[in-house]
Protein backbone atom coordinates (compact mmCIF):
# COMPACT_ATOMS: atom_id res chain seq x y z
CA UNK A 1 0.00 0.00 0.00
CA UNK A 2 1.36 3.61 -0.95
CA UNK A 3 -0.36 6.52 0.65
CA UNK A 4 1.11 9.92 -0.35
CA UNK A 5 0.26 13.50 0.84
CA UNK A 6 -3.20 12.53 2.08
CA UNK A 7 -5.08 14.14 5.22
CA UNK A 8 -6.00 11.32 7.67
CA UNK A 9 -8.66 12.96 9.99
CA UNK A 10 -10.92 12.82 12.57
CA UNK A 11 -12.17 9.03 12.16
CA UNK A 12 -12.77 6.45 15.11
CA UNK A 13 -12.49 2.39 15.66
CA UNK A 14 -13.57 0.48 18.67
CA UNK A 15 -10.38 -1.15 19.03
CA UNK A 16 -7.73 -0.40 17.27
CA UNK A 17 -6.11 2.16 14.49
CA UNK A 18 -8.95 4.94 14.17
CA UNK A 19 -6.89 6.65 11.46
CA UNK A 20 -5.02 3.80 9.84
CA UNK A 21 -4.84 0.13 10.50
CA UNK A 22 -2.00 -1.98 9.00
CA UNK A 23 -1.31 -5.79 9.12
CA UNK A 24 -0.20 -9.79 8.08
CA UNK A 25 3.22 -8.84 6.19
CA UNK A 26 1.96 -5.62 4.07
CA UNK A 27 4.97 -3.21 3.23
CA UNK A 28 3.43 0.11 3.28
CA UNK A 29 4.91 3.49 2.15
CA UNK A 30 3.23 6.29 3.62
CA UNK A 31 4.71 9.74 2.74
CA UNK A 32 3.72 13.40 4.10
CA UNK A 33 0.40 12.40 5.58
CA UNK A 34 -1.02 14.38 8.20
CA UNK A 35 -3.08 12.38 10.33
CA UNK A 36 -4.90 14.41 12.80
CA UNK A 37 -7.91 14.20 15.41
CA UNK A 38 -7.95 10.33 15.49
CA UNK A 39 -9.57 7.97 18.26
CA UNK A 40 -9.33 4.36 18.97
CA UNK A 41 -10.74 2.32 21.79
CA UNK A 42 -7.47 0.43 22.17
CA UNK A 43 -4.44 0.75 20.10
CA UNK A 44 -2.84 2.71 17.60
CA UNK A 45 -5.57 6.22 18.21
CA UNK A 46 -3.27 8.22 14.60
CA UNK A 47 -1.63 4.24 12.91
CA UNK A 48 -1.81 0.79 13.80
CA UNK A 49 1.13 -1.23 12.36
CA UNK A 50 1.33 -4.99 13.11
CA UNK A 51 3.84 -7.62 11.69
CA UNK A 52 4.80 -5.32 8.78
CA UNK A 53 7.76 -3.21 7.47
CA UNK A 54 7.38 0.02 5.75
CA UNK A 55 7.99 3.45 5.87
CA UNK A 56 6.73 6.15 7.20
CA UNK A 57 8.25 9.62 6.18
CA UNK A 58 7.84 12.89 6.79
CA UNK A 59 4.10 12.79 8.59
CA UNK A 60 2.80 14.17 11.30
CA UNK A 61 0.49 13.24 13.81
CA UNK A 62 -1.41 15.03 15.99
CA UNK A 63 -3.68 15.35 18.71
CA UNK A 64 -4.74 11.20 18.20
CA UNK A 65 -5.93 9.00 21.34
CA UNK A 66 -6.22 5.99 22.15
CA UNK A 67 -5.62 4.05 25.53
CA UNK A 68 -1.57 2.50 24.21
CA UNK A 69 0.19 4.48 21.36
CA UNK A 70 -1.66 7.65 20.17
CA UNK A 71 0.02 8.88 17.65
CA UNK A 72 1.69 5.38 16.23
CA UNK A 73 1.54 1.80 17.82
CA UNK A 74 3.41 -0.75 16.16
CA UNK A 75 3.97 -4.14 16.94
CA UNK A 76 6.13 -7.63 15.81
CA UNK A 77 8.05 -5.77 13.06
CA UNK A 78 10.66 -3.00 12.77
CA UNK A 79 9.42 -0.07 10.32
CA UNK A 80 11.24 3.09 9.36
CA UNK A 81 10.24 6.32 10.34
CA UNK A 82 11.89 9.51 9.40
CA UNK A 83 11.63 13.08 8.96
CA UNK A 84 8.00 12.65 11.34
CA UNK A 85 6.26 15.22 13.89
CA UNK A 86 4.42 13.48 16.80
CA UNK A 87 2.58 16.64 18.61
CA UNK A 88 0.06 16.84 21.31
CA UNK A 89 -1.28 12.97 20.84
CA UNK A 90 -2.58 11.55 24.09
CA UNK A 91 -2.60 7.59 25.99
CA UNK A 92 -4.75 6.81 28.67
CA UNK A 93 -2.10 4.34 29.53
CA UNK A 94 1.02 3.79 27.59
CA UNK A 95 2.64 5.38 24.54
CA UNK A 96 1.58 9.23 24.09
CA UNK A 97 3.55 9.76 21.31
CA UNK A 98 4.35 6.56 20.13
CA UNK A 99 3.81 2.96 21.59
CA UNK A 100 6.27 -0.34 20.25
CA UNK A 101 5.66 -4.12 21.29
CA UNK A 102 8.36 -6.54 20.47
CA UNK A 103 9.55 -4.53 17.77
CA UNK A 104 12.35 -2.03 17.19
CA UNK A 105 11.40 0.29 14.95
CA UNK A 106 14.42 2.92 13.16
CA UNK A 107 13.33 6.58 13.88
CA UNK A 108 15.26 9.21 12.32
CA UNK A 109 15.14 12.90 12.20
CA UNK A 110 11.94 12.74 13.94
CA UNK A 111 10.25 15.04 16.60
CA UNK A 112 8.40 14.42 19.58
CA UNK A 113 6.63 16.95 21.55
CA UNK A 114 3.58 17.59 23.98
CA UNK A 115 2.27 14.08 23.87
CA UNK A 116 1.31 12.44 26.94
CA UNK A 117 0.67 9.41 28.53
CA UNK A 118 -0.69 8.64 31.97
CA UNK A 119 1.10 5.55 32.82
CA UNK A 120 4.55 5.43 30.62
CA UNK A 121 6.13 7.18 28.52
CA UNK A 122 5.25 10.22 25.95
CA UNK A 123 7.45 7.88 23.50
CA UNK A 124 7.25 3.97 24.90
CA UNK A 125 9.10 0.84 23.69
Amino acid sequence: IVVVSCVIGTNTAADDGGGLYIDKESVPALQELVVVGNQAGDKGGGLYIEDSTGTVESCIFDGNRAVDGAGVYCKDENPRISGSTFIRNSASEDGGGMRCNDCEPVISNSVFTANSAADDGGADG
